[in-house]
């Protein structure tokens, strides 16, 4: 016989993982930016981009490793959403590939939050840019249809809740307009030294999507993940496999 070694690990607590991802973002620009307005890399008269507070040393190092690790966090919160979202419309086949479109822009937000904390603005600009519209434009799609899943399975249910998203995403998607439009080189004077405007949408954009995962609060409270691992003998498995294709095979051999 093959043996086999069970071991089953079980992970609850599993909202601690959008709080701690939440609060080590927050934690993160907070402590970049202090250290920066003390050291003299960011203007305090003026609000700054998220990408001001770590652009430049020693803020930037603080930056970066925050940032990274929120985006481990956020990584293992949008696959266990997958499969939670798979498990609850498991028999409605037609959301399947709005679910893996969500997983897709999940994972596209990760990659771009990743890229805007290791490619500083004043180092690499170009890639910059491409990494915040990664996460800025992942960030609202993956919001948005996780604000139809719940519209369509659990609107009666969670009425409080879809309120949230919908409020959120519809504002996540008005301040990504009005920051894309006041990143133009054309109205760009009304953002560092003028009106903060650009400036006051893409922390205004942030804060939605924080608020936006609290509400999975709920779910991820009364849920958990089994986890299996089995030990397999390769030897006795090979040994196994031979006596078994030994004995399906005709004995040739005459009486």
């Amino acid at each position: 016989m093959v043996e086999e070694k069970l071991k089953m690990v079980n992970f609850k607590l599993l909202y601690a993982l959008l709080i701690a991802t939440i609060l080590i973002s927050v934690f993160t620009c907070f402590i970049s930016y202090i250290i920066g307005v003390k050291v003299g890399n960011i203007i305090p008269s003026s609000v700054a981009f998220i990408s001001d507070t770590g652009d430049k040393k020693p803020n930037s190092s603080i930056f970066t490793f925050g940032l990274s690790l929120s985006c481990m966090l956020t990584f293992i919160i949008i696959v266990i959403r997958y499969y939670q979202v798979k498990l609850f419309i498991e028999k409605d086949k037609s959301c399947n590939w709005i679910n893996q479109f969500s997983l897709i822009c999940g994972l596209t937000l990760v990659f771009g939050k990743l890229t805007v904390a290791a490619f500083q603005i004043s180092n690499i600009k170009a890639i910059h840019y491409f990494g915040a519209a990664m996460y800025f434009g992942g960030t609202t799609l993956f919001c948005a249809t996780q604000s139809y899943f719940t519209y369509r399975k659990f609107k009666n249910k969670y009425q409080l809740i879809f309120l949230v998203q919908i409020t959120s995403t519809a504002v996540m998607i008005i301040s990504l307009i009005i920051f894309g439009i006041f990143m133009t080189p054309s109205l760009s004077k009304y953002n560092r030294k003028g009106g903060n405007v650009a400036q006051s949408f893409e922390w205004l954009l942030v804060s939605c999507q924080f608020t936006f995962l609290l509400t999975f609060l709920y779910d991820f409270r009364s849920f958990e993940i089994e986890l299996k691992f089995r030990e397999i003998k390769v030897v006795d498995k090979i040994v196994i496999e031979s006596e078994e294709l030994i004995a399906s095979t005709p004995d040739t051999k005459r009486t």
